[in-house]
């Protein structure tokens, strides 16, 4: 394992301890290249170790724009596998949307999801786009933002 790897797994381990202890509903703030997204993962077979989620659990990964469903599939869903050997599309029903779509009508405000994970949540705060995560029912939920403001994770 690479210095950089070490360095990234201590500063995640912080974010998910950080989670963990807010009942997994809260932003992880991590640099860019942090692993965000990754430290999402790693909560959610936290979650499941703990009995919070099943196997399958729902999943909606929301994100600002389509490019960033084809880097969380193509990309950080196949390191997570090659890393730590857990197949994230296999474990849970993960699907992803834009805050665009509006999927709180789609899954009526999120009540029967599991787990929703925002992308970047300050993109959302808009008049149209809020109601995703101001209404938003479901147990548990996590932000992912680069937009770090203080210390090194935080939620």
């Amino acid at each position: 394992m690479t210095e950089r790897i070490k360095k990234l797994n201590e500063v995640q381990g912080e974010a998910l301890q950080a989670l963990e202890d807010h009942n997994f509903r809260g932003t992880i703030s991590l640099c860019p290249g942090g692993g965000k997204t990754i430290t999402s993962f790693k909560a959610l077979y936290r979650m499941r170790e703990l009995g919070l989620i099943q196997n399958n659990a729902k999943v909606v990964f929301l994100a600002e724009t389509k490019v960033r469903e084809k880097t969380v599939w193509e990309d950080e869903i196949p390191k997570y596998k090659n890393l730590y050997g857990r197949d994230v599309l296999s474990d849970f029903n993960m699907v992803f949307h834009c805050h665009q779509s509006k999927p709180n009508g789609i899954y009526n405000d999120f009540a029967d999801v599991d787990v929703v994970i925002v992308d970047e949540p300050q993109d959302a705060a808009t008049a149209e786009y809020h109601p995703i995560i101001t209404r938003n029912k479901c147990k548990y939920v996590m932000g992912l933002t680069g937009a770090v403001k203080i210390g090194r994770a935080h939620v």
